[in-house]
């Protein structure tokens, strides 16, 4: 009897997986020998993953549905039974959802199941459940600004709803602050899908949706599964590898796109890599001509658009290089764009702002965007910024107390000033979105 049972013991205690010596053996004190290619185990844990997502995607459509519904009578009856009942089964009878049989689960499955799970926590396993297919309420409820195609922008993801995410992302809360495209070009060029495009290319739009990732918490997002400083990585590397393929080649949407990088590069805690990612799109911008005439640029000739582009990627490079020169003690060193911004009434006149994704679950009024405002008024900003960096970073060392003083003084006068302006034109609390706050 007694070796009966020792034999029945040790068939119920068997291995539970790598690293060697697992926990059942570790605790009976036996000797590890798990054969992985028999365990089946991890298979079928990932299919129990995948058909438990779908039926809990299908009870949360069934529950949006039946939530949205105009009679009154039907929301009450659903609130009272997931008030007054646990079971999923019976929430998902109430609103016409799927139920799930569990009556063939056997203890030992779910509790294989749950050291399943903390096996994969500590190992790398090639079979797995691909953490970029996770399902998030967020994710189910999100819908984008903006509805742009992935191909053929990006070789990362195919995912539609994914690219859209990020752009809306990118145009809702980067874009507004420091402008270096036109949004309406940008947009109509990346709906067209034409990869050639001049106002739209692949190495512009991966950077934009590297940039964007910083503000996402979406799993597709992250180069490495639950690496916080992955995000956006996978974006980068491609747009690293598109722009090596141009060998320094100067256009607006690369001055543009290099521009990005940079601002990926020091949003990523890569100060001096930034920096220098920032003088590459300086000396493009200089060699076609943004910041002094160009020759080649003239008798090329440039039609309205992009006039108006260049003027917006050269004045956000000024303003971009003038911050980062700001931030690391030195003089801007950069002239003033040849080209003035101008109000362009069918541009930027009827985009309109709303704090997204937030806009997914509020009722926000959207607002006019004033991008066109905000840049200028950020430009005469900028401007004077530049000269007080002249003083503090040169020509202070050179000036006495009194001169230092008197050029102090006249600035502070300037700014205060510009500030006067700006707070008698925002008046309006409907005008304070981020960016326009950002300016006072």
């Amino acid at each position: 009897m007694a070796n009966h049972n020792r034999h029945s013991l040790s068939r119920s205690l068997q291995c539970s997986g790598r690293p060697a010596p697992c926990t059942s053996c570790r605790n009976t004190n036996a000797e590890c020998v798990f054969d992985e290619t028999l365990d089946l185990r991890r298979k079928v844990a990932a299919k129990r993953n995948i058909e438990e997502l779908a039926y809990y995607r299908s009870l949360l459509y069934a529950l949006l549905d039946s939530l949205r519904s105009p009679e009154e009578t039907e929301v009450s009856n659903v609130l009272k039974v997931i008030r007054g009942c646990p079971s999923l089964n019976n929430i998902a009878a109430a609103v016409g959802g799927p139920t799930i049989d569990t009556s063939d689960a056997a203890p030992e499955d779910t509790k294989g199941s749950v050291e399943e799970l903390s096996s994969l926590a500590g190992t790398e396993e090639s079979i797995h459940l691909d953490f970029h297919s996770r399902i998030t309420l967020e994710k189910l409820c999100d819908i984008p600004l903006v509805q742009v195609p992935a191909k053929p922008w990006t070789t990362v993801t195919d995912a539609n709803q994914l690219v859209s995410h990020l752009v809306s992302l990118y145009f809702t809360w980067d874009h507004p602050l420091l402008q270096i495209v036109d949004q309406k070009l940008f947009l109509q060029h990346m709906k067209a899908g034409v990869a050639d495009s001049e106002f739209c290319t692949p190495l512009l739009a991966n950077s934009m949706l590297a940039m964007a990732s910083a503000y996402s918490d979406f799993p597709d997002v992250f180069a490495v599964p639950r690496e916080i400083a992955s995000r956006g990585q996978h974006f980068y590397r491609e747009a690293d590898r598109l722009w090596r393929a141009e060998e320094g080649r100067a256009s607006l949407a690369n001055i543009q796109a290099v521009a990005l990088m940079s601002y990926v590069l020091r949003s990523q805690g890569k100060g001096q890599s930034g920096w220098l990612m920032l003088r590459q799109a300086v000396q493009l911008a200089q060699d076609f001509g943004l910041f002094h005439r160009s020759r080649a640029l003239l008798e090329h000739g440039v039609t309205t658009d992009q006039q108006h582009v260049a003027a917006i990627t050269a004045w956000g490079l000024f303003i971009m290089n003038s911050l980062v020169s700001m931030d690391l003690h030195r003089v801007a060193d950069l002239k003033l764009p040849i080209a003035e911004l101008h109000i362009k009434e069918d541009s930027t006149g009827n985009i309109m702002w709303s704090p997204y994704p937030l806009t997914n679950r509020l009722d926000c009024n959207r607002r006019p965007a004033l991008l066109q405002y905000a840049m200028m008024k950020l430009a005469d900003l900028t401007v004077m910024g530049v000269e007080i960096q002249e003083i503090l970073f040169d020509k202070a060392f050179e000036m006495t107390v009194d001169e230092l003083w008197a050029a102090a003084n006249r600035r502070l006068s300037h700014l205060e000033k510009w500030l006067v302006v700006l707070m008698g034109e925002c008046e309006d609390d409907g005008q304070l979105m981020p960016h326009i706050l950002f300016l006072q």
